[in-house]
Parts: C-alpha cells; sequence; structure tokens
C-alpha cells in the first residue's frame, strides 16, 4: 500500500499542502479497497458507459490513452480510485476541493485534467444503470438521464477549440445522478425536495385563483426583488398567521414583491405550498427549445411517473429555481420567446442573485467583458447590450401547481392576479 506522501512525491507534488489536506479524507480506505481489476478501467465497460452517456464516439481516441496512462502507473491508479471513492462513496466529501489537482493532473500531459475527470464521470453510468433497473425504471428514462454526460462533455469542446473533457466543476451534479432520484422525463428532469422558496402560497377555495405571500424578515428592493448581496435592502417584509386570518406581502406571479399588504381568510383561502413541502424540483437541460408543448408534455409525464415511484413523496407542484427566470428577459428578448412564454406560464418568484447569473450557461464562464464578449445569437447579444449599460442580472424561481395543469397555455396565474383586487384583501401600502 502507497502512502499519500509517496503518490505526491511521484507526481512531483509533494510540498502542495492543498493537495495533502485534500486527499487525506479516506486515504486509509482506499489503499485498503483499491482492485487489481477495476472494471473502468477494461475497455468494454467505460466504452459501453460512454455509447449509454450519449458523448461522442471521438470521446473514445482520448479515453483509451488516459486509461492506458493510469494502468501504466501505480501512483495514478490509486489516486483514481481514490478520487472515484470520494465522489461517489464519500457523501460528505467536497468535491470542488478536487480542483487542486488539476495543476498536477496537467504536469502529467497537457489537459489532462479534462480527460480524467470525464474518465470519471463514466462511473455514473453503471451506477444510474444498476439502481434504475434494480427499482424497474425505463431505460430510455435512464438514457435521457444520462445525457446530462453528453451535454457537459460538448459544451466544455465548445468553449475549449473543440477538445475532449469534463470540467471538473460538474463533478458534484454527476454524483448527484449516480444517486438515481434525478431524472429525465421529456423535456426536464425532475427530483423530489423540499421546498426553498421564501414564500407561502394559497387558493381561493371558490374562485380557484392563487396568491403567494412572502415569508417574515425577507429583505426586497425598491423593485420588489432580492437586493444583490452588496447592495441594502429597501424594505424588509412582515407577515403575521392568526386563528382565522394570513396577513403578509403577495408576491406577483410575474416575480417580485409587492410592497403593500393583504389579509386573507383561512375559511376562503387554503395553503398550498409552504416551506419545506416535498415538490418536483426542475432542472433545465442545455439543447431543445422550451416550447409550450415540450414544456407541458413533460409535466403531464412527470406526475404519474414520480406517483408511481416516489409515492411516499406526495408532491403537488413543480418547482425551479433558475436563471432563465430572470424577470428582465420579458424587456430583454422577443415576446415570441420561448424563454419568455414559459416564464408567463408559471408562479414566478424572487430568488437570491448575484448579478452574473446565467453568464456560464450562455457564455462558459462566470464572468464576461460586455465591451468584448461574443454577440453571436440572440439570447448573447440581448444579455450584452443589457451589460454594457451597466445593469446586472439575476435569478428567479417558479412554481406551478399540479391542479393547474389543465390551465397550462392560457397563463392563468397571471390572469388569477388581475382578479386579486376583486378579493378586496389589499389592506395597506408598507412604508418599511
Amino acid at each position: 500500500m502507497m502512502e499519500l506522501s509517496q503518490v505526491l512525491r511521484a507526481l512531483n507534488a509533494a510540498n502542495n499542502t492543498e493537495v495533502m489536506e485534500t486527499l487525506q479524507q479516506q486515504w486509509d480506505v482506499s489503499t485498503q479497497t483499491e482492485p487489481t481489476n477495476w472494471d473502468l478501467l477494461d475497455s468494454q465497460c467505460w466504452r459501453e458507459n460512454r455509447e449509454w452517456s450519449g458523448c461522442e464516439e471521438r470521446c473514445d481516441a482520448a479515453l483509451a490513452e488516459a486509461v492506458t496512462l493510469i494502468k501504466s502507473r501505480p501512483e495514478l491508479h490509486l489516486l483514481a480510485w481514490h478520487c472515484h471513492r470520494l465522489i461517489f462513496d464519500v457523501d460528505d466529501f467536497d468535491i470542488s476541493k478536487l480542483s487542486a489537482l488539476i495543476p498536477i493532473l496537467d504536469n502529467i500531459k497537457p489537459d489532462f485534467n479534462a480527460v480524467f475527470f470525464l474518465w470519471l464521470t463514466m462511473g455514473t453510468v453503471s451506477r444510474l444503470r444498476r439502481r434504475n433497473k434494480e427499482r424497474g425504471i425505463p431505460d430510455d428514462i435512464t438514457k435521457a438521464t444520462l445525457w446530462d454526460i453528453a451535454i457537459a462533455q460538448r459544451r466544455y469542446a465548445r468553449y475549449n477549440d473543440n477538445k475532449i473533457g469534463m470540467p471538473q466543476r460538474l463533478l458534484n451534479w454527476h454524483r448527484l445522478v449516480s444517486k438515481g432520484d434525478l431524472h429525465r422525463v421529456g423535456r426536464f428532469e425532475y427530483i423530489v425536495r423540499p421546498f426553498r422558496g421564501r414564500l407561502r402560497a394559497f387558493r381561493n377555495r371558490q374562485t380557484d385563483d392563487v396568491m403567494a405571500l412572502s415569508l417574515p424578515q425577507i429583505q426586497y428592493d425598491e423593485d420588489g426583488y432580492f437586493p444583490l448581496p452588496s447592495n441594502d435592502p429597501d424594505w424588509i417584509s412582515s407577515a403575521e398567521i392568526t386563528e382565522s386570518t394570513f396577513i403578509g406581502h403577495p408576491i406577483s406571479p410575474r416575480g417580485f414583491a409587492r410592497s403593500e399588504t393583504v389579509e386573507i381568510s383561512r375559511d376562503a383561502w387554503e395553503e398550498v405550498l409552504s416551506p419545506d413541502d416535498a415538490v418536483l424540483e426542475i432542472h433545465i437541460p442545455e439543447g431543445e427549445p422550451l416550447s409550450e408543448e415540450d414544456c407541458k408534455e413533460s409535466f403531464e409525464k412527470a406526475i404519474p411517473f414520480f406517483t408511481k415511484f416516489y409515492p411516499e413523496a406526495k408532491v403537488r407542484s413543480f418547482v425551479c429555481y433558475s436563471w432563465l427566470f430572470n424577470t428582465q428577459f420579458e424587456t430583454l428578448f422577443a415576446p415570441t420567446s420561448n424563454i419568455v412564454g414559459w416564464q408567463r406560464e408559471v408562479y414566478e418568484f424572487p430568488m437570491p442573485s448575484t448579478g452574473n447569473d446565467g453568464l456560464y450557461f450562455v457564455f462558459g464562464q462566470d464572468t464576461i467583458d460586455p465591451s468584448t464578449a461574443p454577440r453571436d445569437s440572440k439570447i448573447r447579444r440581448a444579455i450584452v447590450e443589457h451589460l454594457v449599460t451597466g445593469k446586472t442580472l439575476r435569478s428567479g424561481g417558479m412554481f406551478f401547481l399540479f391542479n393547474d395543469l389543465e390551465k397550462y397555455g392560457t397563463q392563468c396565474y397571471r390572469v388569477m392576479e388581475k382578479n386579486w383586487n376583486l378579493h378586496n384583501v389589499f389592506t395597506e401600502q408598507h412604508t418599511g
């Protein structure tokens, strides 16, 4: 068995304290369990995994070269096994720490880190296939879910001169995929999780209208969004629950909090979404357009799928938190944009933002210089023209209740908002 210090010396990283601290976790377990015949190093195994993941066939040459290198160097074999265990078997390991390995791996061979991480990601495939098969989940769902790997591989190539690889930052996501609770059903991926929105939603028992109220002590800017971390709030929400009423600040389905308060009767309004309720959290894979038909079809298929395989969850709402629910897009993009169309069909609400939200997905990096950033697509051009004026970007959230699925395509929550005044529930303007 090789000591960690021996491995680091062999990799010319003996004095790298950060790497030493990163790899110490469960190192002894890895040395004791290191396999002599590791299936992920078998060409039949990793090729089959590559095919199931949907990655390009041209990846095979780079993966084969990486496997040959790993098999030929005992210290690299042990390091690879340890990284594999840290990703897939050690849930409390912070995968972001593996970024410390990038310069060490690239000293072995230029750009080796990206191929190494792509090869490690192939371990997701066999794990998900096995877990889904045990539960009776169809292969087409498994393959669709594994397509995330292909998306990441192609995105890496797009932003890195068509090279083969996988960014280290995405390993944490593929760990999640390997657990077997995230499933792609149609256009979207879903996972049962507790609701994280800072609101409670209510439905009028007579009219079916829906209204969301902010939780108390939430900071908002003057437009009803969460202020950026560097900015002070303009007002703070209040809320009160009595035996007969709920009092609070309404959240517009257009994605912002309103400064006036409302008082709604418990007899007239039923609470339908609360913090920590089990919801179907949506993740939006890159690729196909967000057409109204595909979005609705995915919703329609997801409900029976999760009812069958997760009956204990008793979910009744779809929820998503994403840069795609930036309400600025309603003015930045054309009214016919699929993104704008989807926003109008769901109940949007504010979420924390950094100011650079979405740049990684649109430009391949977390920050850009608006004066030099490419404007070679409609979405890039709109975002750059927005940023060049000194403005920032934000994220948002949405929910859509299962019971409203028949209304999908009618902008039902925005129609409901127009009815709020008819309920005579607004009580006062917020004064801060």
